[in-house]
């Protein structure tokens, strides 16, 4: 292994010495097409650049520091948003500034976050990521969501964005505990969150739904729809905490929120008819949109589930997904199913692009 390295090293060198314009035209080609298509990972070469030039100047310094935070943070939101359906679609932008409040603004398509250097990275990050998600997270529906609730979101989804970054998830950590201690509110909903996003789903399910407020409502947002979204939440909390054999309401038949889970259970002789004989029921008493869950043995029965629904009752198939996450009635972590289904309006045929 070492002798064949070796061969190559030399070959490489040979044909850099000979053809020297042609071996970095190509490299610098390939770098190209790679930092296009992966841009945060530019972000995050650019910062590597800047901490080797750091101790120059301050200037340097301080450009490290974003770019570091950039490069991390927009790598999160890419992961994030393969879950969300672009929950998050903005990149972030760091400036600096003398004033210690954190702000931030949408422009040219980033969300530019106006902070002060802490000369701490891990406070620095924990600041930026929560001030970022202030204004990013669902940006446009995040209005309709009750306040409160949706600054206790803005925490869970920051420390995401810092999850490799022990001291900044311990920043955000005592931070809301900070916060809870003036707005007791935000504890509750913690409470009601915590399982829902243990179980993968505050990403996958609750977010998603609460996305599309944005798009079909324009008015100013009104106490009713700020009271729906909690009760949802609640909705799905007693979903994801009920206990094998319990009975729990799975059609959120709301004003805004039009909504139906459908849990596929073991396999019968009726199954997957069954399933399929719920999901038509449930859009006929008025579901827009259909959550199917399944966890271990029963997600192959939940694929057979959708494909039928997709082709005998025409839903669209938004997203179909098995992941791995904490499954409550189970108490252990293990494989899930999550798929989502869509009834094909005019709202919804604009949205989404179906999966084949």
């Amino acid at each position: 292994m070492l002798s064949e390295l070796v061969a190559f090293l030399q070959w490489f060198l040979n044909v850099l010495y000979t053809r020297p314009l042609e071996v970095l035209g190509t490299i610098a080609l390939f770098l190209l097409i790679y930092f296009t298509i992966y841009p945060e990972k530019f972000e995050r070469f650019v910062a590597l650049v800047y901490r080797l030039l750091a101790p120059m100047r301050r200037w340097f310094s301080k450009r490290y520091i974003a770019y570091d935070i950039q490069g991390k943070i927009n790598s999160q939101i890419k992961k994030i948003n393969k879950e969300s359906n672009n929950a998050l679609p903005y990149g972030i932008k760091v400036r600096w500034t003398d004033v210690d409040t954190a702000e931030a603004e949408i422009r040219r398509g980033k969300v530019v976050v106006i902070m002060k250097d802490y000369k701490n990275q891990s406070v620095n990050m924990a600041r930026a990521a929560l001030a970022y998600t202030s204004m990013g997270l669902i940006p446009k529906s995040r209005s309709y969501v009750k306040p409160d609730l949706m600054r206790t979101i803005d925490y869970i989804v920051a420390r995401k964005l810092v999850e490799d970054d022990a001291g900044a998830r311990k920043y955000l950590e005592a931070s809301f505990e900070e916060e809870k201690t003036g707005n007791p509110r935000m504890g509750n909903y913690m409470n009601l969150l915590i399982p829902i996003d243990e179980q993968g789903l505050l990403t996958r399910l609750l977010l998603y739904d609460f996305r599309w407020l944005g798009d079909i409502l324009h008015s100013y947002p009104n106490k009713d729809v700020h009271e729906e979204t909690v009760k949802y939440t609640e909705f799905v909390h007693r979903i994801v905490t009920k206990q094998p054999g319990e009975d729990v309401p799975l059609m959120f038949p709301g004003r805004y929120i039009k909504t139906n889970v459908i849990l596929v259970a073991r396999e019968t002789s009726l199954a997957p008819f069954s399933h399929v004989t719920a999901i038509q029921l449930c859009v006929k008493r008025g579901a827009t949109t259909i959550h199917v869950l399944a966890a271990g043995s029963n997600i192959t029965l939940a694929k057979a589930v959708v494909t039928m629904a997709k082709n005998d009752l025409g839903l669209i198939k938004v997203r179909e997904e098995e992941y791995k996450s904490y499954y409550h009635p189970a108490q252990k972590k293990m494989s899930l199913y999550h798929a989502i289904l869509e009834m094909p309006t005019p709202g919804s045929l604009n949205r989404f692009r179906p999966e084949d």
